[in-house]
């Protein structure tokens, strides 16, 4: 973004700060796109300089304006790229889809020997660099499409390892770690091969006995990738310890703070993030939102808390100019981020009201709602 001068605005450049009006409501939003009405309003403000982008792709935000007491809806260029860029969502599933059967082939599968699950992790790992590398917003909405259940383990493996490449990238994370995170994502659950599939795609509840069954996969997780001469320590530790905890109360050891390896706290993220908010044999999906809630108010203690807020404000973050259906079951759109309570937005209904969520606590985003996508997974 860049400094102007209000008397050099000019029509289509975007803005880049929220302008406020009279008594502090919301005049202009971010992520608008400007005309001669708009740069007129602001100049009325008194305002002599704004912030503005310098490149209309970092938009990640509808506009709203208000004239008269009346709001209007203005639409970005993000958002309606989105909605009819339905080609470009089945380009990224069919890319999920690609490396999916190629873990289920070449990579979570135990008759292979080491240099071929090497290499195929490798070239599934360069894959996802070169082609997850953007669209973020779409990246996440496939992962969250409704899928089969008895491909979940491939499919789960290769979200992971996206995710926890994103959670890496926006840590800074350069290419050679991106390289071993990649390869600790798509192998963190190798071992759950060695685990009695009856108990691990049991429907319902688990025994106290089963769950120490399950548990210990990540065991068998180390016991195979530890015969793997090639395998970097930093990878073997992250697929081992993504269950372990800060406070202690994770497994396969009870580590704790900073014993547990970075990688692993990231992929610990990225595991549950996908395990929730997926269908499995003995729970059905949750709303992304109500995992992040949960992030938010219960991982204090458990999850490494910065990670989690920049993957919380991340996934908030490509979201702004989406419709999500309330607990209501009205519609309405994340319209600006609460960077206090990432949570919490700021949102405009279908009657054209805000709704702050960090003031009206009993509002609760339940899930998307995109029309053009609604029968994208059937």
């Amino acid at each position: 973004m860049k400094k102007v001068k209000v008397n050099e605005l000019k029509p289509n450049m975007i803005l880049a700060e929220t302008i406020l009006g009279k008594g502090g409501r919301i005049l202009l939003s971010t992520g608008i796109k400007l005309n001669e009405a708009l740069i007129n309003k602001i100049k009325e403000t008194g305002k002599k300089s704004i912030y503005i982008e310098e490149d209309k792709h970092e938009i990640k935000m509808e506009g709203i304006a208000e004239s008269n007491g009346e709001k209007i809806h203005f639409g970005s260029q993000v958002d309606i790229e989105e909605h009819l860029n339905i080609e470009l969502m089945q380009k990224v599933e069919d890319d999920f889809e690609e490396v999916a059967n190629t873990v289920k082939n070449g990579i979570l599968n135990l008759n292979l020997s080491e240099e071929e699950i090497v290499k195929n992790t490798g070239d599934v790992t360069e894959f996802i660099k070169n082609n997850f590398n953007s669209n973020y917003a779409y990246i996440f909405r496939s992962i969250m499409t409704i899928r089969d259940v008895d491909e979940y383990l491939y499919r789960h493996s290769v979200n992971v390892a996206v995710l926890s490449f994103l959670l890496a990238k926006w840590l800074g994370y350069n290419d050679e770690k991106l390289n071993k995170i990649l390869y600790a994502g798509l192998l963190h659950d190798i071992g759950k091969l060695k685990v009695d599939q009856n108990v691990l795609n049991k429907p319902g509840k688990l025994t106290a006995e089963e769950f120490e069954i399950v548990k210990k996969h990540a065991l068998y997780t180390y016991k195979i990738l530890e015969d793997f001469r090639s395998l970097d320590k930093e990878i073997l530790y992250g697929a081992t310890f993504h269950h372990e905890k800060l406070d202690g109360s994770g497994y396969p050891f009870g580590l704790k703070d900073n014993k547990i390896p970075e990688f692993a706290r990231i992929i610990a993220i990225a595991d549950i993030f996908d395990a929730m908010t997926s269908n499995r044999v003995y729970h059905n999906k949750k709303s992304p939102f109500l995992v992040l809630e949960m992030f938010s108010t219960n991982s204090f203690g458990k999850l490494d808390p910065r990670i989690v807020y920049i993957f919380l404000q991340r996934f908030v973050e490509y979201y702004i100019g989406s419709e999500v259906i309330l607990n209501n079951g009205k519609k309405a759109k994340i319209v600006r981020i609460n960077f206090t309570e990432i949570t919490k937005p700021l949102l405009l209904d279908e009657n054209g009201d805000f709704i702050d969520m960090s003031k009206e606590r009993d509002v609760k985003i339940d899930d998307f709602y995109v029309k053009e996508l609604e029968n994208f997974d059937k």
